[in-house]
């Protein structure tokens, strides 16, 4: 019998991705078949760390106890996302904050959502990968080890990754085929 996730991925595999949703596309980058046992294993995503991928910071504009209303709502429509993150005094993130609640709550600290989808830069792509499933918006905010902002990682910054590390993987493979040759 066949585990159901292995029989999501080898559909999407044999599909040649045309099928399948981003996170299976993102799933079949770090899970790799293996014959012998007839399942899909994680190799990557258990290993790699927060830190070693690289976290957005510009994305999402912080704002805290140094911002006005004002300035939140200038920061917020000069930024390419929906919401800025409240961080706290000690730079500590609290809240997603839109562009409506700016305008609505003059108290900030209370406004917006609170944020539940973070993890340490000491991290594994796994953990980030399992809170970003966890979040509304698809993104992990990245905190160091007191609980301070670092940045975000979201789907497209964990591809670019894998991508990047496939790719130094397949130059690693062909540099060796080129010395058996030789």
């Amino acid at each position: 019998e066949y585990a159901p996730r292995d029989v999501r991925l080898g559909l999407v595999e044999a599909a040649d991705h045309r099928i399948g949703s981003p996170i299976d596309q993102i799933l079949l980058f770090c899970y790799h078949y293996d014959p012998q046992s007839g399942t899909y294993s994680f190799a990557i995503f258990k290993t790699i760390r927060i830190a070693g991928v690289g976290t957005a910071t510009a994305d999402w504009p912080p704002v805290g106890p140094w911002v006005d209303t004002n300035q939140a709502r200038r920061l917020l429509s000069e930024a390419a996302q929906t919401h800025a993150l409240l961080l706290d005094g000690e730079q500590r993130p609290q809240r997603w904050i839109s562009a409506r609640d700016v305008e609505h709550h003059r108290d900030l600290s209370t406004a917006g959502i609170s944020i539940e989808a973070t993890v340490d830069q000491r991290a594994t792509l796994n953990d980030a990968l399992q809170e970003m499933l966890t979040s509304a918006n698809g993104v992990a905010v990245v905190t160091d080890r007191e609980g301070r902002y670092a940045g975000t990682v979201d789907l497209d910054t964990i591809t670019a990754a894998i991508r990047q590390m496939r790719s130094a993987a397949l130059d690693g493979d062909h540099a060796v085929t080129q010395r058996e040759r030789a």
